[in-house]
């Protein structure tokens, strides 16, 4: 695995935003120096067109002449200027592998220390939250500590990860992976409220007392003694479904 297929090379290694809108002033300037080259040519065909043509069927001069063999020579220098302008892409093509070399080669040390940092980072993040999961599988109430350690650490990784780039194709793995994850939880949560439909439960009064209590172990017992008689056919007719579902939901969560 290389270190390109991870980060984004060029910006990790300084180009950025600042090289790219660089490139397109660049190529603005570009744009404005052939616009002003074809008003200059077409100026100079307009003066063509006024002069006076020659009659045609006149015999060609020596100096025509020599114009004709000036050009066949010009045919003959571009013919070999195309081959040697193939040869200077070859060379540009091999400079842009050594630069990407290099970068790797400057950046491998600096970026593994960084992703150490984040490594450690992460083991004492996931700890913390193990815990605050641990408490709320029982029902209890996250200690402060441990909700202070949690939001500490959290911010640490922020910090760290703002100075990674990740490639592309990096990020389009894990965006992909979070979208998993989410149509997991969306299709999960989707049945409990079907169940819920089904028990007369109306939506606003099922999401009211769902969010937020997730992982408490002890919500069957709670909203099969909420007033009206929807929420206790709601627990007596699906109490397997709500139970496995809701261990979904919690697996989920610890990934």
């Amino acid at each position: 695995l290389l270190l390109r297929d991870v980060i984004d090379l060029e910006t990790t290694y300084g180009g950025g935003p600042d090289a790219e809108i660089a490139a397109e002033e660049a190529d603005a300037e570009g744009d404005d120096f052939e616009a002003a080259a074809v008003e200059t040519d077409d100026d100079e065909d307009d003066e063509a067109e006024t002069e006076t043509p020659e009659p045609t069927g006149a015999p060609a001069s020596d100096e025509e002449e020599e114009d004709d063999d000036e050009e066949s020579d010009d045919d003959s220098e571009g013919e070999e200027g195309e081959g040697d302008g193939d040869d200077e892409d070859d060379d540009e093509n091999e400079q842009v592998n050594v630069s990407l070399s290099k970068m790797e080669e400057e950046l491998t040390e600096q970026v593994l220390e960084k992703f150490e940092l984040i490594a450690k980072t992460y083991e004492k993040l996931h700890k913390a939250q193990e815990q605050r999961l641990v408490a709320m599988n029982k029902g209890e109430t996250v200690p402060a500590a441990t909700e202070k350690r949690y939001a500490k650490l959290k911010g640490e990784m922020v910090d760290l990860m703002e100075d990674v780039h990740l490639n592309n194709f990096r990020i389009e793995e894990l965006l992909d992976h979070l979208t998993g994850l989410n149509n997991r939880l969306l299709g999960l949560e989707g049945k409990l409220l079907r169940f819920a439909d089904r028990c007369k439960i109306k939506r606003p009064d099922f999401v009211k007392q769902y969010q937020g209590h997730e992982l408490d172990p002890n919500w069957m017992e709670r909203v099969g003694e909420l007033p009206g008689k929807g929420w206790k056919a709601f627990i007596e007719r699906y109490p397997d479904e709500i139970a496995q579902l809701r261990e979904q939901v919690g697996g989920v969560s610890a990934e």
